[in-house]
């Protein structure tokens, strides 16, 4: 089970990995806008009424086209026999994780408990606040927290793998790699919306 959750690049095939990312991808575009979602960075989702299927594809592929370059650069600078297929199907199926994130938001739970909270957002409403809007905000932080420990293992342990990467100069290579993508995609789909 570790295996199938942190290290699926050592035990499944190319193949069956690509078809496992790009139909996740998918599954996870039509999720983000069925439950009015929207990722707008590697790192980063938010609430969004005004999404389109389209636009939910977009925003994964350009995600995924960012994390894809950032560490195929990074992996090539380790690793020079690194293969590009390897780095995307590592990109596609670790961000598999971040598509069960938009579930949160079924019948606009999150974006409701949002709102209210924010609508006691001064220190003088705060004490008024009613605890039922915080708690599935807190149950999707850590939820979140999660999601972001395993999307990072993932990602990192299919970049280990297709870049022969060890020590510590893999890991700040991988890390500088990862905030460039987040950066990049999020003004990528800021200049696209």
């Amino acid at each position: 089970m570790k295996t199938l959750l942190f290290k699926p690049f050592e035990r499944y095939s190319e193949q069956k990995l690509l078809i496992t990312g790009i139909t996740a991808t998918i599954i996870g575009a039509f999720l983000t806008y069925i439950l009015k979602c929207k990722f707008i960075g590697v790192l980063k989702l938010t609430f969004d009424d005004d999404t389109s299927f389209g636009q939910s594809v977009l925003d994964s592929t350009v995600i995924i086209t960012c994390v894809t370059f950032f560490l195929f650069i990074a992996a090539k600078y380790i690793y020079k026999k690194t293969r590009l297929i390897d780095i995307f199907v590592t990109a596609l199926v670790a961000y598999i994780p971040w598509y069960t994130l938009p579930v949160f938001n079924i019948n606009n739970t999150l974006k409701t408990a949002t709102d209210n909270v924010l609508k006691f957002s001064s220190p003088e409403l705060a004490s008024q606040m009613p605890l039922n809007n915080l708690i599935p905000l807190i149950a999707f932080g850590f939820f979140t927290l999660a999601v972001l420990v395993w999307f990072i293992a993932l990602l990192y342990n299919g970049f280990k793998t297709a870049a022969n990467a060890k020590g510590t100069k893999a890991m700040v290579v991988f890390g500088v790699a990862l905030v460039l993508a987040d950066i990049t995609s999020r003004y990528l789909i800021f200049l696209l919306n």
